[in-house]
């Protein structure tokens, strides 16, 4: 577990392009150790079709468009007593006739792994990505589906640019160890990694972001614990802000039942940015953050809320503080039938004013019914609605949508 937790490290200090085989080495070589193992391959197809009155969102200037979508993934997972690990390349092929310079590919790769012994808990999640602009800086209502715990989409601008390609890259890996039933320590480190093909001034800038978070982790009953504890971060935005932060976290966590649980996050963290581009400057400041998170899940649905703010970086060329509320619900309604509720809106205010360029007050609507056809197949269908408004623009946007989907799950491990 050392070694691969080294190659986790360096993949994270490099943050280059190669970094997707780094992580497929690394959770390979960490999944091999175990017990009995239960290995399996998953294949997923899904074919979508939308309809929107809106999809550019322009003030005052509507035009109706119709996207075309196939979405193809296959997830190698492993399964031993004491480990997990995920590993799931994807590939979606986008099509929309009236937008001829769009990025017709996008590729993704995702690894999950976890490894737990009686006092120590390991976790790593990896992330790499390359996109169209003009569908990777769009808001998603509802929660990420590969790690629920990011409380928003880190580094997007609001910007809808055909042509300008995305490549995004993060590693998060968590390491929990208990000294006593009571007493513990855990860390936390977070390195990303944003690059467009074509920068923008002032918007769109490529950045580097990386923190480290040591916490004292303190068990006051059989349901409820406590982590306290500094982070340190930097921020380089290669056309804004280069920001050193450090400050004091304090997470409270409870299970009120074995289904329901709830978390309060609070921080807060000084600023010191020696730089906006080519410009020296010396500047200092301070911000907050405060998240409640909530999570219930029953023999019918789940369900999860997010409200607060949160402090990310961003591909405006600073920091940013995020107000949110995100909300989704998922239910079943029978053995076949299925439903999803999304919702999320957000408030974003750069902390330096020469980044301001992208402030904005954002919300949007996602609503789902699913049919499943067959054990591996299911026919999907809902109704997407985006609001915009970007305050150094004139006007707001917004956009309805509806749309269409055929989708296919092959079976996964045998539980």
């Amino acid at each position: 577990m050392s070694s691969s937790s080294r190659n986790a490290r360096r993949a994270r200090m490099r943050l280059k392009p190669c970094a997707p085989y780094a992580l497929l080495t690394a959770a390979a070589t960490f999944a091999s150790a175990g017990h009995a193992a239960q290995t399996y391959w998953q294949p997923t197809l899904e074919a979508r079709v939308e309809g929107h009155t809106n999809r550019d969102l322009v003030p005052e200037d509507e035009q109706e468009m119709i996207g075309y979508f196939a979405d193809l993934g296959l997830t190698w997972g492993r399964q031993t007593e004491r480990s997990e690990t995920r590993i799931r390349p994807r590939v979606r092929i986008q099509e929309f006739p009236d937008r001829k310079r769009l990025q017709r590919t996008e590729e993704f790769l995702d690894v999950i792994t976890g490894y737990d012994t009686q006092r120590t808990e390991f976790d790593l999640i990896g992330r790499y990505s390359r996109r169209d602009a003009y569908t990777a800086e769009l808001l998603q209502p509802g929660f990420d589906p590969v790690d629920p715990s990011i409380p928003n989409q880190s580094g997007d601008t609001g910007r809808l640019l055909v042509d300008q390609t995305r490549t995004a890259f993060s590693l998060r890996p968590t390491i929990t160890h208990r000294f006593t039933e009571r007493n513990g320590i855990a860390a936390n480190i977070v390195g990303e990694s944003v690059d467009y093909q074509s920068q923008v001034p002032v918007t769109q800038v490529d950045f580097k972001f990386a923190s480290a978070e040591v916490a004292w982790l303190r068990q006051l009953d059989e349901r409820t614990n406590l982590t306290f504890g500094p982070f340190i971060s930097r921020y380089d935005a290669e056309g804004g802000d280069e920001t050193d932060a450090y400050g004091l976290r304090l997470t409270w966590n409870r299970e009120w039942t074995e289904r329901s649980r709830i978390a309060l996050i609070l921080g807060g963290q000084t600023e010191d940015t020696s730089r906006f581009g080519d410009v020296p400057i010396s500047q200092s400041d301070t911000s907050w953050e405060a998240l409640l998170r909530l999570e219930r899940d029953t023999t019918t649905g789940l369900l999860r809320l997010d409200l607060g703010r949160t402090v990310t970086p961003s591909g405006s060329g600073s920091l940013a503080d995020n107000d949110q509320i995100n909300f989704e619900y998922r239910r079943a309604l029978s053995p076949r039938w299925n439903s999803k509720t999304a919702i999320r809106a957000e408030r974003v205010r750069a902390h330096n004013q020469f980044a301001a360029n992208d402030d904005r007050d954002t919300a949007g609507l996602a609503l789902s019914l699913s049919w499943a056809m067959t054990p591996t197949w299911a026919l999907n269908g809902g109704y997407e609605f985006i609001w915009r408004d970007f305050v150094r623009d004139e006007g707001d946007a917004l956009d309805n949508a509806v749309f269409l989907s055929m989708t296919f799950r092959g079976r996964g491990p045998r539980t």
